[in-house]
C-alpha cells in the first residue's frame, strides 16, 4: 500500500545504516505513480539529499559526489517551481540549504537561512546558520547566534555541538547524523539533525518525566496518523493492522533519537491459552519493554455490545501483554462520536478490568492542538502503581466532513452553482 510504503521509505532516512537506496527507489515510484502529491517530491529529494552526503549533515563534497550535489541542486530548482507548501516547503528551503554548504556555497546558505529564521526561528536552522557564517570566517557572529538560540530555545546537542567545533578550531565541522528534514504531510515532521541518543531520564531516576515523553511521542504520533485524512486512509483501505503499521512508522521517527525501538509483529506476554500473545506495538529500549500499545477501531457507537465488547477486551489484554508501568489503549473512531467514546472509555476504565487491578483515579487529557482528547487511568497491580493512557483518535474526521459539505451547500445556494473555482 502506498502509504506504508511511504512511511517504511522515510524510516530509512531517518535511521542510522537505513538502506537509502531503497529509500529513494520507493519514493521514485510513490512520485512518478503520484506526481501530485507534494510530499513525495519533497521527501524523495530528502532521500537523496542524505543518500549524497553519506551520512553526514554537514560534509563537504568532492569529486563524484559533489557532481552529484550539484545536479541534485538542479533537482530543487525543478521541484520549487511547484506550489509547495506547508511542512513541505519548509524541509525544502533546510535540504536546500544544507545541500549550498555541501557544495560550497555557505554565503547563499546564509541568506536562504536567514530568510526561514525569520519565518519560523529553530534551534536546528539556527545551528545551520552558525556553520554558514563560519564556512566564511564569521565566527564570532557564529558563535553569537548559538547562544542566541540556546535562550530561546535551550541547549541542545546540534547547538553544543556545532558550538564546540566553531569555538575549538576553523577546521572540519562534526560529523553529525543525517540531519535533512523530512515531512510526513503533517506539520510535526522535521527530523532532529542532533543525531541518536540516550533518553535524559528513565522510569527509575524520573518517572514523571518519562510518563510525560511517553505521552508526548504517542500523542505526537496520533495526532501525524490523524492529520493523514480519511481521503489518504480510505484509499490504502487500512485494516486496524494497516493503522498500526503507520503509527509504528511515526512513533520510530519520534523515538530513535532516544536510543529505542517500535520493533515489527512483537510477541510477548501471554494469551489465555499461554501462549506468547501478539502485541499490536511495543517500545523499547534493548531488551527492555518501556510500553505496549493496544489498539482497536470503534465503527459506530461505542455504547454497542459488540464495539463495547472490543473495547474491553483490548484493554484487559494490555495487562497480560507486558510488566510496564504505563501502556496505552488508542481507538481508531470512525463513525463514532470522540467524546461519547471517551465517556464509554472512561466507564470500562474503571469497571471493567480484571480482579487483579485495582483501580485509583482517572486524570483528565484534554488536547489544546490536534493531538488525540484522552485521559489516564491509574492502577495498582501487584503492589506496583501501573497507567494506563487512553487517547480517541478521530479518523473518521465527521464534523470536518460535515463542515465541507454544509459549505458546499451553502455556496450553490449563494451562486446557483456557477460560483467559480477558488
Amino acid at each position: 500500500m502506498d502509504l506504508i510504503s511511504f512511511y517504511q521509505a522515510l524510516s530509512h532516512v531517518k535511521r542510522p545504516g537505513g538502506n537509502l537506496d531503497r529509500a529513494v527507489t520507493t519514493l521514485e515510484a510513490l512520485h512518478r505513480q503520484n506526481p501530485q502529491v507534494q510530499s513525495y517530491a519533497t521527501n524523495l529529494f530528502a532521500a537523496k539529499l542524505s543518500r549524497v552526503m553519506g551520512g553526514d549533515a554537514f560534509a563537504i563534497l568532492t569529486g563524484a559526489k559533489l557532481r552529484e550535489g550539484i545536479e541534485l541542486l538542479s533537482e530543487y530548482e525543478q521541484l520549487s517551481r511547484r506550489s509547495v507548501t506547508g511542512a513541505d516547503a519548509h524541509s525544502l528551503g533546510s535540504n536546500k540549504a544544507l545541500l549550498l554548504l555541501a557544495v560550497g556555497r555557505p554565503d547563499d546558505a546564509h541568506v536562504l537561512l536567514r530568510a526561514e529564521y525569520a519565518e519560523r526561528a529553530t534551534a536546528q536552522i539556527a545551528a545551520y546558520d552558525a556553520v554558514a557564517l563560519a564556512r566564511v570566517g564569521r565566527h564570532d557572529e557564529a558563535l553569537e547566534l548559538l547562544t542566541n538560540a540556546a535562550t530561546a530555545f535551550g541547549t541542545t546537542p546540534l547547538l553544543d555541538e556545532v558550538r564546540h567545533f566553531i569555538g575549538a578550531s576553523v577546521g572540519p565541522m562534526p560529523k553529525t547524523a543525517t540531519g535533512v528534514a523530512l515531512s510526513d504531510g503533517s506539520a510535526e515532521s522535521e527530523w532532529s539533525a542532533a543525531g541518536a541518543g540516550e533518553a535524559p531520564f528513565t522510569w527509575d531516576n524520573s518517572p514523571d518525566k518519562f510518563h510525560s515523553l511517553l505521552v508526548t511521542s504517542v500523542s505526537g504520533a496520533s495526532a501525524g496518523l490523524t492529520s493523514l485524512m480519511m481521503p489518504a486512509l480510505s484509499r490504502a483501505n487500512l485494516d486496524e493492522n494497516g493503522l498500526s503499521t503507520v503509527m509504528r512508522e511515526l512513533l520510530t521517527g519520534r523515538l530513535q533519537k532516544f536510543g529505542w525501538s517500535v520493533p515489527d509483529q512483537s510477541l510477548g506476554g501471554q494469551t489465555v491459552a499461554g501462549n506468547p500473545g501478539e502485541r499490536d506495538l511495543v517500545i523499547k529500549h534493548g531488551n527492555f519493554e518501556l510500553s505496549v500499545i493496544e489498539a482497536v477501531i470503534c465503527n459506530g457507537n461505542a455504547k454497542h455490545a459488540i464495539n463495547r465488547r472490543e473495547l474491553v477486551s483490548h484493554l484487559n489484554k494490555l495487562f497480560g501483554y507486558g510488566l510496564c508501568r504505563i501502556f496505552f489503549h488508542l481507538t481508531y473512531c470512525f463513525d463514532s462520536v470522540v467524546a461519547d467514546t471517551i465517556e464509554v472509555l472512561k466507564e470500562i476504565a474503571e469497571n471493567e478490568v480484571f480482579d487483579g487491578a485495582k483501580f485509583k483515579h482517572i486524570d483528565e487529557m484534554p488536547s489544546f492542538d490536534s493531538r488525540p482528547d484522552g485521559f489516564a487511568a491509574h492502577y495498582v497491580l501487584d503492589r506496583r502503581t501501573v497507567t494506563v493512557v487512553f487517547l480517541a483518535l478521530n479518523l473518521g474526521q465527521r464534523t470536518q466532513k460535515d463542515a465541507m459539505v454544509e459549505a458546499a451547500r451553502r455556496k450553490r445556494k449563494t451562486t446557483g452553482g456557477n460560483a467559480p473555482h477558488c
